[in-house]
């Protein structure tokens, strides 16, 4: 009887879920206080900016309402992304609503058969994007103490967004050929509609919430062992060494992790506010780890590469630090 292989990736993933059990064992009084502050933000912030955009774009789809925008903007959208035209919807309700949104409803498309993997490449690479309530309010006001920031940082996430997608337009429109792509299905009856709804959105503001929860503790943990801190430590040295303040450290290397708490340490790091927009636009177009864990369980039927998933989301994050810089230099703050 031969012995079963465990992977690399596998054993890594079993280690780290190990080690995370112990320290909840050991200090659980630290790490449930983690936790009901990820559930408080999800509850105070999160369910009631989400949830109304998970309902009615679901119920959109359901009575069939995107079809006349796909059919109306399909030729734009086949010769600049090569998706077809319902994925214009999408754009509009990532932008809008802000992440997982894109992500979810290009997963509801595949499952539907109106998007092929290689067309869910593509629509990734410029609909999966934040919100402007997020860009504009919490980042620019609440966090970088500047509305202007926080418009400069939400056109240069759309404009990054967009040239990103142009950046992957040609990913597998060889391999699967426009004839695979099966029409959508037919709208069902209003009662249906509303009931199908309102379940799969009190299912998908859940996942969210669980996975605000879990990452708030896993930020906390990764705090108390100093690795974070350790992390920022190598990044500000990097930085030092491109003449970047290395006060952006903490920010950034919170940032690959959480969006909001990386946001929030940028704001109160003391470095200018060119440098904060810059890593700010990087940072949010990213995403990061907790947003992708979300984004990957409503896209788990698409079986997606997972290196050509964060590799999009790179060039997104670079494409947005550059262009963010770029209008720094030409807007007067």
């Amino acid at each position: 009887m031969t012995a079963t292989r465990i992977r690399p990736t596998y054993l890594i993933v079993f280690l780290l879920i190990a080690a995370f059990t112990a320290a909840l064992i050991v200090s659980p009084e630290i790490y449930m206080k983690s936790v009901s502050q990820g559930i408080l933000l999800w509850g105070q912030a999160v369910l009631p900016a989400l949830f109304p955009f998970f309902f009615f774009t679901k119920l959109m789809a359901e009575l069939g309402v995107i079809d006349v925008l796909a059919q109306r903007l399909n030729k734009l959208m086949r010769t600049l992304f090569n998706v077809p035209g319902i994925v214009s919807y999408v754009f509009c309700m990532s932008i809008i609503s802000g992440y997982p949104v894109g992500a979810k409803l290009i997963g509801e498309l595949h499952d539907k058969g109106a998007l092929s993997k290689g067309a869910v490449y593509r629509a990734l690479a410029f609909c999966s994007t934040s919100g402007p309530l997020f860009v504009i309010g919490t980042v620019g006001v609440a966090f970088f103490a500047s509305k202007l920031a926080g418009v400069i940082i939400l056109v240069v996430h759309i404009l990054s967004a967009i040239i990103n997608g142009l950046l992957w337009r040609r990913l597998g429109v060889r391999k699967e050929p426009e004839a695979q792509l099966a029409a959508s299905a037919p709208p069902q009856s209003l009662g249906k509609a509303l009931g199908d709804s309102i379940y799969n959105s009190v299912i998908s503001i859940l996942i969210v919430g669980g996975y605000v929860a879990i990452f708030f503790m896993i930020i906390d943990i990764l705090n108390n062992w100093h690795i974070l801190s350790t992390a920022a430590a190598g990044i500000g040295w990097v930085l030092g060494l491109f003449g970047i303040d290395p006060e952006l450290a903490s920010g950034i290397s919170g940032g690959i992790i959480e969006i909001t708490r990386g946001t929030f340490d940028l704001g109160k790091s003391g470095a200018g506010l060119t440098a904060m927009i810059v890593a700010g636009s990087a940072i949010i177009s990213w995403g990061g780890l907790s947003i992708h864990m979300q984004a990957l369980t409503f896209l788990k039927n698409c079986r997606l590469n997972l290196g050509i998933y964060f590799a999009q989301k790179v060039t997104h994050g670079i494409i947005a630090a550059g262009m963010a810089l770029a209008m720094c230099v030409i807007i007067p703050l």
